[in-house]
């Protein structure tokens, strides 16, 4: 039995692994290159992709179309950077975020939001427990620079697709249940909302992303790599 359902949902983030196919790689003679994709994931301008082991910066993205990279790599797969995972209340985790200055360690995230809610399930049953869970998918936000267009493109789309390869990895783990639905909320401006619009970040970055509320069944005797 697992005593913390936190470490379930830790154990299950860490399997993420994304991988994006690529067609083609031109050099752009500026010290760049640019990728074709037909399929761009969840990247966003900012984050850090690999290419046969090597790092690049991602400079830019046009959906399902192609990637501009800092750097010129070879033509090979292109593995995004696993999102980090943190958990709390909002208070305990802007103190968790506000010590760490490289914002590249910080997004993007999966938040699993406290307090848990477990169901346990009867001793005949396939499942041991079922989780309700709030989840948030954010990634940097430029609340001044961004206008609804631009932060779609850069935020709100790519965390629905991470929300979406999430759902999918949970549907073909074994030790999950059937997950049959979800609801699903975009966040424009992770904040402190009123009729005025976002007054105040909740915590020390400026996020957008999704919100999830999802029910996740355990299966029995679920083997954890916590």
């Amino acid at each position: 039995m697992i005593d913390n359902p936190i470490d379930i949902i830790r154990d299950l983030v860490s399997q993420l692994t994304i991988w994006v196919t690529i067609q083609s790689v031109t050099d752009n003679t500026d010290g760049t290159a640019t990728l074709l994709s037909k399929d761009t994931k969840y990247l966003n301008s900012g984050m850090t992709v690999k290419v046969i082991g090597v790092a690049y910066a991602v400079k830019s993205v046009v959906k399902d179309v192609s990637i501009v990279l800092d750097g010129v790599p070879p033509l090979g797969l292109v593995e995004i950077e696993p999102p980090k995972f943190w958990h709390g209340t909002v208070l305990e985790t802007n103190k968790t975020l506000t010590g760490i200055k490289d914002m590249a360690d910080k997004i993007p995230m999966i938040f699993y939001v406290r307090s848990w809610h477990s169901q346990i399930q009867a001793l005949d049953s396939a499942n041991e427990m079922v989780l309700d869970a709030r989840i948030l998918f954010l990634t940097e936000d430029n609340f001044s620079a961004f206008d609804p267009d631009k932060r779609d493109d850069e935020c709100i789309v790519p965390m629905n697709r991470l929300h979406f390869y999430f759902v999918e990895m949970l549907r073909k783990n074994k030790q999950v249940g059937i997950i049959e639905s979800y609801s699903l909320d975009s966040i424009d401006k992770y904040g402190v909302v009123s009729a005025k619009g976002m007054e105040k970040s909740l915590v020390d970055a400026q996020l957008s992303g999704v919100d999830s509320s999802i029910t996740i069944p355990i299966k029995r005797n679920y083997q954890c790599k916590c």
